[in-house]
């Protein structure tokens, strides 16, 4: 199991409201390619997501995103929040700020938030095409939790030995003596965590919560975070 810090996919609707702009299907075949396909993400950490999403913003005409150095030249792309006034040829986005396993966890900032503190926008930006590329370099290999594996535990992906996750270390609760530093400590409370559910045989009940069964299709749709009740 690869455990990710950021978010799998967008609040329900996105992609049908962008009207193909985001790709096309299931979020992780649809958004996932798309954004395989346009952002550039170099060695030295150089990328393109503030163009990528400027775009995104004007083909759709929705402001889907939000967040940027105030320097970056980017007519529909704001460095404000949804909370000031939709740049010129813009809707506002028709989808709800967060998805709802962040709703759940509490605490978490929505994927739309591309700059300033806390914000994981641009690390879903970059991210999910790396993630897009391991699944191309082992289709067989790999299977994605939640958008393929449903609502079933681990052991139900029969022959991919690799499952991939997504992770917030605010879900579960956090020892701060497990690091020197708050991250560190968020991510050994985290994996404390899960070595705890999978000593104890509990995994089935965290894999699939009632809250994730009430809403199958927003479920499949949107992810879920491990630990997310």
């Amino acid at each position: 199991m690869l455990g990710f810090d950021f978010p799998f996919s967008y609040p329900e609707g996105a992609v049908a409201a962008a009207g193909g702009v985001l790709g096309y299907g299931p979020q992780c075949k649809g958004i996932w390619q798309c954004l395989h396909a346009h952002i550039v993400d170099g060695p030295d950490n150089a990328n393109n997501r503030f163009k990528i999403a400027n775009t995104l913003n004007k083909e759709s005409g929705i402001r889907f995103f939000w967040g940027r150095p105030q320097v970056s030249p980017y007519e529909s792309l704001s460095c404000l929040s949804p909370t000031d006034a939709v740049p010129a040829g813009l809707r506002a986005n028709p989808c709800a700020r967060l998805r709802l396993t962040e709703a759940l966890a509490g605490g978490a900032k929505p994927v739309w938030q591309l700059y300033g503190n806390g914000s994981v926008g641009s690390q879903a930006l970059v991210g999910l095409p790396r993630l897009e590329s391991l699944r191309r370099a082992y289709p067989n290999h790999i299977a994605v939790w939640r958008f393929e594996t449903g609502l079933s535990p681990l052991r139900a992906n029969y022959d991919r030995p690799v499952t991939l996750v997504e992770i917030w270390p605010g879900a579960v609760p956090l020892d701060v003596t497990l690091g020197s530093v708050r991250d560190e400590a968020h991510v050994r409370s985290l994996v404390r965590w899960c070595v705890s559910r999978d000593a104890r045989g509990d995994w089935a009940e965290w894999l699939a919560p009632a809250s994730a069964k009430s809403a199958v299709p927003r479920v499949l749709e949107e992810g879920w975070i491990l630990g997310s009740r």
